[in-house]
């Protein structure tokens, strides 16, 4: 609209916008750490793989968990910050655990000093900070699987 009337404008764009994508979880592999017999524990670290799809480099806080091996729930708490996994690529996050060794059970404990394979599941809560949309985006983690001991 102009003061001798309306004026059509040629108008044409192109190119890309990163649309959101929700990074998928699996379990890679648990490896133990140090026994600690006295004080029956064991410090243990759960890698997840984490395949960004995302464009953008995704970075994961606040991170609520509740861990369970062999079917017997072995850590549970909160992580400040898990660390961050670049745009269009897979990465590893890790998972620090301290396992109560009774509590744990037998199963469990055979599995981490034998190194065999261990069902895994995790239910967890984390912000996901995303740079491009200046949003943080809090996501639910429900994963079940099987690791390698090593």
């Amino acid at each position: 609209d102009t003061p001798v009337g309306p004026v059509d404008l040629a108008y044409a764009e192109q190119g890309d916008f990163p649309a959101m994508r929700t990074p998928k979880f699996s379990f890679d592999r648990l490896r133990v750490g140090e026994f600690n017999l006295l004080q029956q524990t064991a410090q243990v670290t759960l890698d997840l793989k984490v395949n960004n799809e995302h464009a953008s480099e995704l970075f994961f806080d606040r991170l609520n968990y509740d861990v369970s091996l062999g079917g017997r729930r072995v850590g549970r708490g909160t992580m400040a910050t898990l660390g961050s996994v670049p745009g269009a690529t897979e990465d590893v996050l890790q998972l620090p655990l301290e396992i109560d060794l009774v509590s744990a059970g037998a199963t469990v404990v055979d599995a981490l000093r034998n190194r065999e394979r261990l069902n895994v599941g995790m239910d967890a809560t984390v912000d996901v900070t995303v740079p491009f949309l200046d949003a943080v985006v809090p996501l639910a983690i429900d994963e079940t699987g099987q690791v390698t001991v090593q």
